[in-house]
């Protein structure tokens, strides 16, 4: 009678389904990584990583830009300022870095006030998600802040686009960069 009962395991693992495989391979999302915030930055060393044409429109800039701490960021952003804006947009292989600040604000209609459910850099915040793109708005010094963090290769596996620890990670990061 012991043979019998051997083989019971083995028809059972030879009875055993394996899921279907999926259509296309997951993104696996790079590690968050949150940003020092005791190591100083020199603002002025940031403006200086920024290519020349990009110092040259923030030096036009009457406001100053937000930029973030990692160099390697900066290094590739291109700055563009126009009267009472200034925008960084920062292009990488898989995702895309825009910084807009806007200083020509205009009051909201008669009756309607603007209420964040959030709180980004320690003032109230919006933060959502718009077309699978990460979006945080806020009012910092007078100025109309809006950040995006668009994933170009799969952004609904992509953990920076899905989740908002990316997003808020990045906003606290940001340095005040002086024309």
């Amino acid at each position: 009678m012991r043979p019998p009962a051997l083989l019971l395991p083995l028809l059972l693992l030879a009875c055993r389904r394996d899921p279907p495989a999926p259509t296309s391979p997951p993104v696996t999302p790079p590690t968050v990584v949150a940003p020092t915030p005791a190591a100083p930055v020199d603002a002025r060393r940031l403006r200086d990583l920024l290519r020349p044409e990009s110092r040259r429109e923030l030096d036009a800039s009457t406001i100053p830009l937000l930029l973030p701490r990692d160099e390697a960021l900066v290094a590739v952003a291109v700055v563009t300022a126009g009267p009472g804006w200034v925008a960084a947009s920062i292009p990488l292989s898989d995702l895309t870095i825009a910084i807009h600040g806007n200083a020509n604000r205009h009051p909201p209609p008669p009756g309607e006030v603007l209420r964040h459910a959030s709180t980004l850099r320690g003032v109230p915040a919006t933060v959502s998600r718009n077309e699978l793109i990460r979006v945080a708005t806020w009012e910092e010094r007078g100025v109309a802040w809006s950040l995006d963090i668009e994933c170009s290769s799969r952004p609904d596996l992509d953990v920076r686009c899905v989740q908002e620890d990316y997003l808020r990670a990045l906003a606290d990061s940001l340095v005040e960069v002086r024309p």
